[in-house]
């Protein structure tokens, strides 16, 4: 009877200790697997943790992107209103400079024929005159000169004797024309057109700033 018990317990003994083998394995087994899912989780964890880094950084990045573009493009719109600015400027300038240069030759135009109309004469009333085909000739040389032949600057000056004289360009009027009696008013008439108007117009401004000038400088001393 002791002996079977004996054996008894220890078969009993073998088995549990076989459970217990099998079950510390099974122990170690799902140590191991959560172990493992464990390291998974982790792995995974940090994934999500640079994944959202990095759509952060992708989004600042993109703000940052923007609100450069933005700029740059408030900066170019300011720039092409400008330029839209200076060009209607400056196409109002060019149209301004055209209407003058149209103003400008208009004028250049009138002194050529009132040349070219003096230097005619009468000769038109008399053809059969044997000067008027010499003034015809001269005048019609005058007509095919060019406008910027015409195109000076007349002034009114007083000399340091007091003497009063008229010029072309800063020059003294070239009185010497071959012809006798040829006085500087019909040389600025004859030769370049001006107007007996407007040199008078001329000589009333320039005598006027020449009384203002020593009035100016009587009140000094």
């Amino acid at each position: 009877m002791s002996r079977w018990m004996h054996r008894t317990c220890d078969t009993v003994l073998a088995d549990r200790e076989s459970e217990l083998r099998k079950s510390n394995t099974r122990s170690t087994q799902l140590e191991e697997a959560l172990d493992t899912a464990l390291a998974e989780s982790h792995r995974r964890l940090d994934l999500l943790v640079q994944a959202s880094k990095d759509l952060m950084n992708a989004h600042v990045n993109a703000h940052i992107e923007h609100e450069q573009l933005t700029a740059e493009l408030e900066a170019t719109t300011a720039r092409e209103a400008a330029l839209l600015k200076e060009i209607d400027t400056l196409q109002c300038r060019i149209n301004d400079l055209e209407e003058e240069n149209t103003s400008r030759k208009a004028v250049l135009e009138a002194r050529r024929r009132r040349a070219a109309e003096k230097a005619l004469g009468g000769a038109w009333d008399g053809p059969g005159n044997e000067k008027s085909s010499g003034r015809a000739q001269v005048a019609q040389t005058m007509l095919t000169l060019p406008l910027a032949s015409y195109d000076v600057t007349v002034a009114y000056q007083r000399g340091g004797n007091g003497d009063w004289y008229w010029t072309v360009d800063g020059e003294p009027v070239d009185t010497n024309t071959g012809f006798v009696l040829t006085t500087e008013e019909e040389v600025l008439t004859g030769r370049y057109g001006f107007t007996d108007s407007e040199l008078s117009q001329i000589r009333r401004t320039a005598e006027k700033a020449h009384r203002q000038l020593q009035t100016l400088t009587s009140e000094e001393f």
